[in-house]
């Protein structure tokens, strides 16, 4: 039997965030192949589906390097919030996503010390 652990609260908030992200990107992945058949949109949201899932999958084990990962995403959708503030919209999803992501893992002290704890070497904990 396993001993593991259920990520504290933030860390929990940042992985819906990030299935989130991989259940929309899966759905736009069957729309883009309804469509069109497998090109290159449904290339871009089978990655993203791809890489979401896994980032929060590692978050949920309390690997650091995911943890870098996902602020760095965070940051990266602050700066299109910034460099692309054509709408609202723009501003509101980005920024508002990225300013979560980055503030509920690098803030709080539970999440720190999840990510501290050195629990990510293995999934069997």
């Amino acid at each position: 039997m396993t001993n593991r652990i259920r990520p504290p609260a933030p860390v929990l908030a940042v992985v819906i965030i990030f299935a989130l992200f991989t259940v929309f990107s899966l759905i736009a992945l069957a729309v883009s192949i309804r469509g069109s058949g497998f090109g290159e949109d449904a290339g871009i949201s089978l990655g993203l589906a791809v890489l979401c899932g896994v980032v929060g999958a590692r978050l949920w084990f309390g690997a650091q390097i995911a943890r870098w990962f996902a602020m760095a995403i965070g940051v990266g959708m602050i700066l299109i919030a910034v460099l692309n503030a054509s709408t609202l919209l723009n501003v509101v999803l980005f920024g508002g996503l990225g300013l979560a992501i980055v503030g509920l893992l690098a803030g709080p002290r539970s999440a720190r010390e999840f990510f501290a704890a050195g629990r990510g070497a293995s999934l069997a904990g």
